[in-house]
């Protein structure tokens, strides 16, 4: 029952905003889950400008793109910052959702007149880093499912052993 009722709550508006928030504050995968969250935003928003849609617009389309909920409404809170002139790099930094070094790039991109190329450059780094990161959880996991299995293996051989040994005990 409690599944079921997180599943209905997750569905709702605020509901889904507060568990994918809480996604995010998973110790293993949360860094992972927001990383991703970052490159669907950025890959979108430079597909989108490079195919000449305007700066607002595309950063709407953008944001939606992004699964994550919580991060997509801190996305698209920024959009009425952009519209009235401020720069991307300080609306985005002022959500807290990017990282330093993702808000550096796209200030560079900014000021360059480069923005589409940073915005490649930092879903292409952000997704060598999720990669990174997926193997190394990957290889932290290893060594637990392998002790899993040999304690199941065990349990399975105490469970067909035990019978013949009490057979054994008995006869004698």
């Amino acid at each position: 029952l409690i599944v079921i009722a997180l599943r209905r709550w997750s569905t709702t508006a605020v509901g889904g905003v507060t568990f994918d928030r809480l996604l995010l504050r998973v110790p293993i995968s949360g860094g992972i889950i927001h990383r991703f969250a970052i490159l669907q935003f950025t890959q979108s928003l430079a597909t989108l400008l490079g195919g000449g849609t305007p700066m607002v617009p595309a950063m709407e389309m953008a944001a939606t793109s992004i699964s994550n909920r919580y991060v997509s409404a801190r996305v698209e809170s920024i959009v009425q910052n952009v519209r009235e002139g401020e720069p991307l790099w300080s609306s985005l930094d002022q959500t807290g959702v990017m990282g330093d070094l993702a808000v550096e790039m796209i200030k560079v991109g900014e000021s360059t007149g480069a923005l589409i190329e940073m915005l490649a450059n930092v879903s292409e780094f952000y997704d060598e880093e999720i990669e990174a990161r997926l193997s190394r959880m990957i290889s932290l996991l290893e060594p637990i499912i392998l002790v899993g299995l040999g304690i199941v293996i065990a349990l399975l051989l105490y469970a067909f052993y035990l019978p013949l040994f009490r057979l054994s005990s008995v006869q004698q």
